[in-house]
């Protein structure tokens, strides 16, 4: 016994074939988007670079004028003779050392000295 279900509309399905796919656009590179963004980080760069250069410039002046200032410092040391003056500015890691530019200056030989 079987049964099979048919109805009227069962035979007048039309089955109409799936049209092809169509081809797919193909996608063109983006040049626009990459010229901006490639822009772009060449201004990034370019903006970094020069504020760098401007702090490094600042960076230089600023310790050339704390060399000059030390050194316009040491030679007034020199001129009067200033033992006290001179040792906080003299370095604590040889003492020996420290103590011989003391003598130096006390006896006005910093300058005129041999080697």
């Amino acid at each position: 016994m079987s049964f099979e279900w048919q109805t009227e509309e069962d035979d007048n399905w039309n089955v109409e074939p799936l049209p092809p796919p169509s081809p797919r656009p193909r996608r063109r590179f983006p040049w626009r988007m990459t010229a901006v963004v490639v822009g772009l980080l060449f201004l990034a760069g370019g903006v970094l670079y020069w504020q760098v250069g401007q702090r490094v410039a600042v960076a230089n002046d600023a310790a050339e004028t704390d060399v000059l200032s030390t050194y316009n410092l040491v030679n007034r040391i020199v001129a009067a003779r200033d033992v006290d003056l001179l040792s906080p500015l003299l370095s604590g890691r040889d003492m020996n050392w420290a103590r011989e530019q003391e003598g130096l200056i006390a006896a006005g030989l910093f300058y005129d000295r041999t080697a």
